[in-house]
């Protein structure tokens, strides 16, 4: 009678491991479901206007006032805390201050842009129609208005030394360091054409140069200034190409009749 119970227990135990190994061979996992998109972007244009951050919103409710043809207004901006005799006359404190006069950039460079379709001239910024408080790009587009243009160009180089293969710019540059070292000198210059009524973001350019020299030959400040210089006379000179590059598209979608 043992015997018969235990063989009944084995058949029970041998049963259930079947029927576990028939659902397990037949079970089927449910697709997961979907992430809430409206989380990512997708939601309603209501929801969208209210999670909207209010700086966010603010640039995306400007719109393109400049009519074309149009003047280009410009202006060359560096940190508040540029200024050298060598590096030009700076004016305005604040935020930034404004370079105005040219020692990298060419008349040629300038009329590559005075030349373009759609453009009635090319009109840099000075003291004169300057504020001398220079808080955000509201002081540049007033000086630009007063000289009636449409369009604001601003650009700026950002300049570095580096010794040798170093991946760290230097901070500043002893005269005479490290005999028979190489220095490069790698010069990004950058520019937004902005609408003079509200700021209106049209176009971004860029270009980056890079020279090498060696270390030795930099006995003076002036050395040092015409490597530099060469390098930032390069980089301009490719940002307006790539200005030029650029404005027949803004033409093209900008561009509309007067009314």
């Amino acid at each position: 009678m043992q015997g018969k119970t235990m063989r009944d227990r084995c058949a029970v135990v041998v049963m259930v491991g079947w029927l576990m190994m028939l659902a397990g061979c037949s079970s089927y996992a449910v697709a997961p479901q979907g992430a809430n998109m409206a989380l990512f972007g997708m939601a309603d244009e209501e929801t969208r206007a209210e999670q909207t951050d209010w700086g966010v919103r603010d640039a995306l409710a400007l719109e393109p006032l400049a009519r074309f043809p149009s003047a280009i207004a410009v202006a060359r901006v560096q940190s508040a805390s540029y200024s050298s005799r060598s590096h030009g006359v700076s004016y305005g404190r604040g935020a930034y201050t404004v370079v105005t006069t040219r020692t990298v950039e060419q008349d040629a460079d300038f009329a590559k842009v005075g030349r373009l379709n759609d453009v009635t001239g090319v009109a840099p910024l000075n003291r004169l129609v300057l504020a001398s408080n220079l808080r955000s790009d509201q002081e540049l587009r007033t000086a630009a208005a007063r000289l009636h243009a449409d369009l604001l160009l601003i650009y700026t180089f950002d300049t570095a030394v580096f010794s040798g293969d170093s991946d760290s710019p230097l901070d500043v540059v002893t005269l005479g360091f490290l005999p028979g070292k190489e220095a490069r000198v790698v010069t990004t210059a950058s520019a937004v054409l902005m609408g003079t009524h509200n700021g209106y973001l049209y176009a971004t350019a860029e270009a980056t140069a890079e020279s090498s020299h060696r270390a030795n030959t930099w006995t003076n400040e002036r050395k040092v200034d015409e490597a530099r210089y060469a390098t930032e006379g390069e980089a301009f000179g490719e940002l307006m190409d790539s200005f030029v590059q650029v404005w027949p598209r803004v033409v093209e979608h900008y561009a509309r009749p007067a009314e």
